[in-house]
This record gives C-alpha cells, structure tokens and sequence, in this order.
C-alpha cells in the first residue's frame, strides 16, 4: 500500500509530505523501496509546489491555486 500526500502542520507553519508502505515484521525498508519514496516525493513536489507558491505567497484561495497550477503540456517545444 502506497500513499503519499501533503499535510500542514501548524505547529511549524511547514508543509510537508507524508508517505506510508505496508513493512514486514522486521520493520525493515529495502533500499528499492526508499528510492522510490524519495522519487514519488520529488515528483509531487515538482507537481504542486506552483500551486503552493500561489497558495502561500500568491494570495490564492486553495480551489484557485490548483486550477491555475494543475495542466497538461501538449506538443514538443
């Protein structure tokens, strides 16, 4: 099971991204699977950190801030 997602915490005034995997008993992470936590977290940041900057510094109701930072690119520049 493999869930990532952005949280607020308040206390700090900090955004951060939170993710979770299913670990056998050992509790131990295999190095493929930090990988691929670190990769899904860039990823999303790279997604949504303009979304963020209109939400934080742009003044932007949330709905607003993913609306103007959520597309798809068409074509090769």
């Amino acid at each position: 099971l493999w869930t990532g997602h952005f949280d607020l915490w308040t206390e700090d005034n900090a955004i951060v991204f939170r993710n979770a995997a299913i670990l056998p008993e050992n509790g131990t992470i295999e190095p493929g699977q930090a990988v691929a936590f670190i990769r899904a977290a860039g990823e999303a940041i790279d997604r949504f950190y303009p979304a963020f900057n209109f939400l934080v510094w742009g003044g932007k109701k949330p709905n607003e801030a993913l609306e103007a930072s959520l597309f798809e690119t068409a074509g090769n520049a």
